[in-house]
């Protein structure tokens, strides 16, 4: 599988902007290798697909598997080959090449949900295995997932759908004649009641972009949006089950329920500077994200219940720069490639004890934390076409960290940082046949 993007800035001239570059004008940046047990899925595999939400688009990819243990709504549990990935903490998921994992989610480390792109805006993915590649970032240890933006078709779309789990929904979607795939509207809205009680949802999405030329160079910018809320069925006593007080699909009343918002803005532009390709991205945003959950009942608390209340609520920003030399001769292909990325996360969170009616009675977590990020990466793939390819590169990462409680006046600070020697070898004796072996140090 080979991928190509073209990578961001948020401000271009508007008037520089036109539909399709000439032939001799168009840029091709290739910034990820060829890898044996990488998989994508392309347009015409996302619109064959039944797909609700972009979950349904990860299930199609070997060796991947999906878990839910709350509302629609929540994000989805992964685990790929042997890997409990919980909620992201393992396996980096990007979209257009931006990290989607939040550092520090009061729910879990790594928390990853794709949730709130619209799915008619998803023009592919790709899955790339294991933790040998430099130009990914420290929560791809399992794997990485890259979401490809953009609309196929042009024109105007308008779809509607319905579900036996008492749900239905809406998507209108505008991609002009004669505009790249990047350039479109889209509003997407669904929910439910779901199959039985405390499991309704209601989610709504928005995206816009606008991709186009710019001088010698392809650039796109994009902005989604999502607001949704979800209730959570949360656990049953098993003597209620039995008694027949409650059934076995059903759910307490306000057992739980979540709140979850996030905007995006983000861009790219990509051009060739003489025999180098380049690419630069940027991206800012806020999320959101509220969970009442009980999984015990009343087991801890007779009297208040055990139910609690995470709420987390971010910032977030970042830019990345990626370059790639190609050269080859004959079966010969050396291609060194290198790059720079830096980030900043504002984090404000909180986990508290709540009663049957939702009001919190004690707080047993808070915290603030600002952390800024700095990376950078170099690698060289060695390729004797079509049998042998060797990989080899090196990441330096870093962090600056503030940590504090709610009404901590100092908060405590430190500096991290890690070198992340990375490595592959693939060998092709036969066309059927790949043998590959990679290293990644975390």
């Amino acid at each position: 599988m080979a991928l190509t993007r073209a990578l961001p800035v948020l401000a271009l001239p508007a008037a520089a902007w036109a539909h399709d570059p000439p032939p001799d004008e168009v840029v091709t940046v290739e910034i990820a290798a060829v890898d044996a047990g990488a998989v994508a899925l392309d347009a015409t595999d996302v619109e064959t697909a039944p797909v609700r939400e972009p979950a349904d688009l990860l299930r199609a990819l070997p060796g991947l598997q999906l878990s839910a243990h709350g509302g629609r709504g929540k994000a989805w549990q992964f685990l790929y080959r042997g890997f409990d990935a919980e909620h992201g903490a393992d396996l980096a998921v990007t979209l257009d090449g931006v990290p989607l994992n939040e550092p520090s989610n009061i729910h879990a480390h790594g928390y990853a949900d794709p949730a709130f792109v619209p799915t008619v805006a998803i023009q592919g993915l790709a899955l790339s295995p294991g933790a040998d590649r430099v130009d990914t970032g420290p929560f791809g240890v399992a794997a990485a997932i890259d979401f490809r933006l953009g609309v196929a078709h042009e024109g105007l779309l308008a779809r509607a759908i319905g579900g036996t789990d008492r749900s239905a929904g809406i998507t209108l979607a505008w991609r002009p004649h004669d505009a790249p795939a990047g350039t479109f509207v889209v509003v997407e809205g669904d929910g439910g009641a779901g199959v039985t009680d405390a499991r309704g949802w209601r989610h709504l999405r928005a995206a816009a972009g606008l991709e186009g030329r710019v001088g010698t160079a392809r650039a796109h910018l994009a902005v989604v949006a999502y607001d949704g809320v979800f209730d959570s069925p949360g656990a049953l006593r098993e003597d209620d089950v039995i008694a027949g007080r409650i059934g076995f699909y059903d759910g307490y009343d306000g057992a739980g329920e979540g709140t979850s918002r996030r905007l995006l803005a983000l861009g790219r532009v990509a051009w060739a500077a003489g025999p180098v390709d380049a690419s630069v991205r940027a991206w800012g945003g806020a999320r959101s994200l509220r969970l009442d959950q009980s999984f015990t009942g009343f087991l801890q608390f007779p009297d208040r219940g055990d139910a609690t209340r995470q709420q987390h609520d971010a910032t977030t920003a970042g830019v990345r720069l990626d370059l790639a030399r190609p050269w080859s001769r004959g079966a010969l292909a050396v291609t060194p490639r290198g790059g720079v990325s830096a980030g900043w996360d504002g984090v404000v969170q909180s986990d508290d004890r709540i009663d049957e009616d939702g009001a919190p009675w004690t707080r047993m977590a808070d915290g603030r934390l600002a952390q800024g990020d700095a990376a950078a990466w170099a690698e060289v793939t060695v390729a004797w076409r079509p049998i042998l390819t060797v990989r080899a590169g090196l990441r330096a990462h870093g962090w600056v960290q503030r940590v504090a409680g709610a009404d901590d006046a100092d908060p405590a600070r430190r500096v991290l940082g890690t070198l992340a020697p990375r490595a592959r070898l693939e060998v092709r004796p036969i066309d059927a046949l790949t043998l590959f072996a990679g290293y990644g140090r975390g």
